[in-house]
């Protein structure tokens, strides 16, 4: 009896209500996510075990409110720790819905399209395929295994055919064309333009608009870059690399032109891979873009192959003079002997707030570690060591040796906003040896003056078969604000060449 009239006496213990404050920490405003309500806990304060009724109870369930977050659950490639071991880690092979096409051989390049392209298409360049073959696949198409249906480019014309691929605007009629690069036999460029894209079947190289230099002495298909109305390209010579520029408009006429009929930017010294890679950006703020030049065999205050790079005004691209390498209006050094500075230049988007476009640049490694420094653009950029300029740093990042005749780098790496908070984040590969990893930074990481490795990343996606050379392409079929995108991850050593797509869950 007494028993009974204790029982009486106390309030119900209720199931957790949105709306009242159960915790004794504020007004609650019945949001999810308020600090003022717990779900698992009752109106009293008790606990309640396994409130999301997942099978497991906390402190084992790191998210209680969540069914799909518990110890064993699969990792998705977002944010959380569905696992509750302690990191957003996992391989491949383990993420919900991830598959592999086994039958692209070895992939030279991966390039996405814009995130805006309604298809969200991925140009996908296959060295076995077809003779060597440049396929642009929508996401559903890649989504459901149909790649090599798609539309694609046979070259037929070396083994190194799609060796660098640029999605831009040649002709300027706002719609992305693809610009094919070969450097292989004499070298050049073919222009894919966009009304052509869509659709399935092949497309003959042969009919395509190209551009090169058809003596030989320059090797063009290696690095390009879209500059406003131009386009600047680089040919590698035996004794002194150059980059040109052509205008772009002459260029999607459709006639054969050579690159040596553009102004030419030479290294004035035969700097050996001046222009290895080609980048732009507005450092100045004053509405043109400078060219951004890497040449990473390039010694100077940080020792031999430091690397460096040129920064060209956007005014003196825009007339007609020759230019040298000592015309740049900046150079950038590296910072340590053999880090080779300036192997490839990626769009970061605004990652610090500021309004202006920044960009990524990374060192050569073709045979080493991989850095990455993030230059902002309207900022002060001075003279000599990139240190000095650059604010954000990732270091430590592997590369993949393919032995290719022109061993420019691969970026193994892409940007896209998956988050939607206006910040893009970085999807850096680090091949080998091992297993290889893709690593995600986010776009407020980046945004941070700071210093990185592999091992701060917010997301280490790794690979599931050792020395596959995991993470030797990146490229991205959509973006976080649509649900459905796909990162692309290429693994040419694995049997066959292996694409994996693993669907994003930010």
């Amino acid at each position: 009896m007494l028993l009974s009239l204790v029982m009486a006496c106390l309030p119900p213990i209720l199931d957790d209500t949105a709306g009242v404050d159960d915790s004794g920490i504020g007004d609650d405003t019945g949001a999810p996510s308020d600090p003022a309500d717990s779900s698992d806990t009752s109106e009293t304060g008790t606990p309640i075990a396994d409130a999301d009724a997942d099978g497991y109870e906390s402190p084992d369930d790191c998210n209680d409110d969540d069914a799909a977050v518990h110890p064993g659950a699969t990792e998705l490639l977002n944010w959380a720790d569905e696992d509750c071991d302690g990191e957003s880690v996992a391989f491949a092979s383990n993420y919900a819905g991830s598959q592999a096409s086994t039958s692209v051989g070895y992939t030279w390049a991966l390039k996405a399209f814009p995130p805006t392209d309604a298809s969200h298409r991925v140009a996908g360049a296959f060295r076995e395929l077809a003779g060597g073959a440049v396929i642009v696949a929508t996401r559903d198409d890649i989504a459901d295994g149909t790649i090599q249906s798609a539309r694609s480019v046979i070259g037929d014309v070396s083994d190194e055919f799609g060796y660098d691929l640029q999605v831009v605007d040649v002709d300027g009629d706002a719609k992305e064309d693809l610009l094919i690069g070969d450097p292989g036999r004499t070298g050049a460029y073919w222009i894919v333009d966009s009304a052509l894209l869509p659709g399935v079947g092949a497309i003959d190289v042969a009919t395509l608009p190209t551009f090169g230099d058809s003596t030989g002495v320059g090797r063009v298909g290696a690095a390009a870059e879209v500059i406003g109305d131009q386009v600047a390209v680089t040919g590698f010579g035996a004794a002194d690399s150059a980059v040109y520029l052509l205008d772009a408009a002459t260029l999607a006429k459709g006639s054969a032109t050579e690159v040596t009929a553009g102004t030419r930017i030479s290294s004035a010294g035969g700097v050996a891979l001046f222009g290895a890679a080609l980048g732009h950006l507005d450092a100045d703020g004053d509405g043109l873009a400078e060219l951004l030049v890497g040449a990473p065999s390039v010694g100077g205050s940080g020792g031999t192959a430091a690397g460096a790079i040129f920064v060209f005004n956007g005014l003196d691209l825009a007339g007609t003079n020759e230019l040298t390498a000592g015309d740049a209006d900046v150079t950038l050094s590296g910072t340590a002997k053999d880090e080779q500075l300036g192997g490839g230049f990626l769009p970061a988007g605004d990652l610090d707030g500021d309004g202006a476009e920044d960009v990524l640049v990374t060192t050569y490694a073709h045979d080493a570690d991989r850095t990455f420094y993030m230059l902002r653009g309207d900022s002060p950029w001075t003279q000599g060591l990139i240190t000095a300029t650059s604010h954000t740093k990732i270091t430590g990042l592997t590369t993949y040796d393919d032995g290719a005749a022109i061993p420019t780098s691969y970026l193994s790496a892409t940007t896209v906003d998956v988050d939607g908070d206006g910040a893009k984040e970085l999807f850096a590969g680090s091949p080998g040896p091992g297993n290889g990893n893709v690593y995600v930074f986010s776009g407020e990481q980046l945004g941070i003056s700071a210093s990185y490795t592999g091992a701060d990343a917010s997301v280490d996606l790794v690979g599931p078969t050792a020395d596959d050379g995991f993470g030797k392409d990146v490229a991205a079929a959509g973006d976080g604000v649509d649900t459905e995108g796909l990162l692309l991850v290429a693994a040419p050593g694995a049997d066959d060449g292996t694409l994996w797509t693993v669907p994003f869950a930010f």
